[in-house]
């Protein structure tokens, strides 16, 4: 699923739609993916919901070609087992986290923030299927049902192609990675304090909390803006445990959704 949905804090359920969504079982958090543009979570489910699962094939997603027929599915609210129709616009690379200028720079403002890197392979492929809240984490199919992606984001700004899923290839590789940091016994290499988007507080309100707690202005809107866009963003790297903690603790009581990850 996106790890946004799986933002830490709160207890993550599972239902399924064999008893029309009845039973609820508790899902375990294997792990996030380590790089924050990646807006992905594994989980794992109990023997007996499992079994009840058929699992989906994946694809290669960059087989693709541009016009490739796309199946959005989701559970959008009110509304159990969406499903929308597109096609493959185009692909997206990693969205770069420009901070607003100041006043008599809006126009170079304007151009920078949600602009897409153009350092980095593409992770996203974009598609004006629709995308509805709560359709994050679903699938991406193909035409002959293959997963291809992982529904993530909406860009509004591009109104009907502005919906992003995570491309298969890479989300493998992620989900790859999320296991063997799980199963090593190893200490992590980094570890971060990350900051999830809420429906709360206000993007004036979270900045202010973060330079409260230490940041300078210009790393707290960053920050806030990873969160906002993508569903979190990481506010710092740490090198002890504590030192994380401590400041996990001073947001956690500003009502900010953060939480320390080992990666």
């Amino acid at each position: 699923t996106s790890a946004h949905v799986a933002a830490g804090g709160f207890k993550i359920s599972v239902s399924l739609p064999q008893d029309d969504f009845v039973t609820k079982y508790e899902a375990e958090l294997v792990g996030r993916a380590a790089d924050s543009r990646i807006d992905l979570a594994l989980l794992k489910l109990p023997e007996e919901a499992a079994e009840l699962l058929p699992p989906l094939e994946l694809a290669d997603s960059d087989a693709l070609r541009t016009g490739s027929f796309l199946i959005a599915m989701g559970h959008t609210s009110g509304l159990r087992g969406a499903v929308s129709l597109g096609i493959l616009s185009g692909r997206g690379k990693a969205m770069t986290m420009g901070v607003p200028a100041a006043s008599g720079d809006e126009a170079q403002s304007e151009e920078k923030v949600g602009q897409e890197s153009t350092e980095d392979k593409p992770l996203y492929l974009v598609t004006d299927a629709a995308f509805a809240g709560g359709m994050s984490g679903g699938p991406l199919l193909d035409h002959a049902g293959r997963v291809v992606g992982i529904n993530t984001l909406v860009r509004p700004e591009l109104r009907g192609i502005g919906n992003y899923a995570i491309s298969s290839n890479v989300a493998m590789k992620a989900i790859e990675d999320i296991v063997a940091r799980a199963s090593s016994p190893e200490l992590p290499s980094s570890i971060k304090l990350v900051l999830y988007n809420d429906r709360f507080n206000t993007r004036a309100r979270v900045s202010t909390q973060l330079q409260a707690a230490g940041l300078s202005a210009a790393d707290a809107e960053e920050a806030m803006l990873a969160a906002h866009q993508t569903g979190r963003g990481v506010i710092r790297e740490f090198e002890s445990v504590e030192e994380a903690e401590e400041m996990r603790a001073k947001l956690a009581a500003a009502d900010l959704l953060v939480e320390v990850m080992r990666v």
